[in-house]
C-alpha cells in the first residue's frame, strides 16, 4: 500500500483542517500516517483509520537542541517508513520536515497557510526563520500557499523560486460542518458581520 505522511504541530490542526484530505487519500487506497503532538484530537484521527505517531515538537520554543531532536526524530521515521509523499504544515514541520525528507530521498510539499508573526517583526528571529525557510524551500518538491500575498512575499524576498510555488484555492475546510444552524441575520437587504482577529 502506498503511504502518505501528514506532519503538523498539533493533532487538532490535522483533524479540523485536513480530515477531508485524509479521507480523500484513503478512498484512493493510500495508507495515511499523521505525525503531530498528542492532544484530545489524536484519538479521533486514529478512529479515522490513520496511523498516528506522537511527536514532541516545542511549537514556540527557541531551544535549538529541542529543534535538532525534532529534526532527527522526523528523519528517523521518514527513512524507516519510506512514504511516497509527505505534506508538511506549520512553520517548524515545514522547515525541519522538508530538510529531513530531502535527506531521506522522499518528495515533500510544504504548505504555508499563513506566513506567521515572525515575518512581521524585523529582528534576529525573523532573519533566522527566513534563512531556514529558504533551506526548506530548496529541499521541498513544491511550496503551496493559501494566499497569494504570502506567495508574492516569499518570492520577492528570494525565499522560494516562483516556479516551485502553487496557490491553493482555500484551506480545504468542509463548509457543511462549519456552518450555522440558522440563517444569518439580515438588516433589510444588507448583510452585516463582525470580524474579530489579530
Amino acid at each position: 500500500m502506498n503511504t502518505i505522511i501528514l506532519v503538523s504541530n498539533t493533532s487538532w490542526y490535522l483533524y479540523n483542517f485536513r480530515l477531508g484530505v485524509i479521507r480523500l487519500f484513503q478512498q484512493k487506497k493510500f495508507q495515511i500516517i499523521c505525525i503531530a503532538n498528542y492532544d484530545e484530537y489524536s484519538e479521533k484521527l486514529i478512529k479515522e483509520g490513520v496511523v498516528f505517531i506522537k511527536s514532541s515538537l516545542a511549537n514556540k520554543g527557541l531551544n535549538p537542541f529541542q529543534d535538532i531532536n525534532y529534526f532527527t526524530f522526523l528523519l528517523k521515521h521518514y527513512r524507516k517508513i519510506k512514504p511516497c509523499l509527505i505534506f508538511h504544515y506549520t512553520i517548524k514541520p515545514n522547515i525541519y520536515g522538508s530538510v529531513a525528507a530531502k535527506l531521506a530521498g522522499i518528495k515533500s510539499i510544504a504548505i504555508v497557510s499563513g506566513a506567521g508573526y515572525v515575518f512581521h517583526n524585523k529582528n534576529v528571529l525573523n532573519l533566522v526563520t527566513k534563512k531556514l525557510y529558504g533551506l526548506a524551500a530548496k529541499a521541498s518538491s513544491e511550496v503551496w500557499f493559501v494566499n497569494k500575498e504570502d506567495c508574492a512575499m516569499f518570492v520577492a524576498q528570494k525565499i522560494v523560486k516562483k516556479e516551485k510555488t502553487n496557490i491553493l484555492p482555500g484551506e480545504g475546510i468542509n463548509t457543511e460542518i462549519f456552518k450555522r444552524d440558522e440563517p444569518y441575520p439580515m438588516n433589510g437587504e444588507k448583510f452585516i458581520f463582525l470580524l474579530a482577529g489579530r
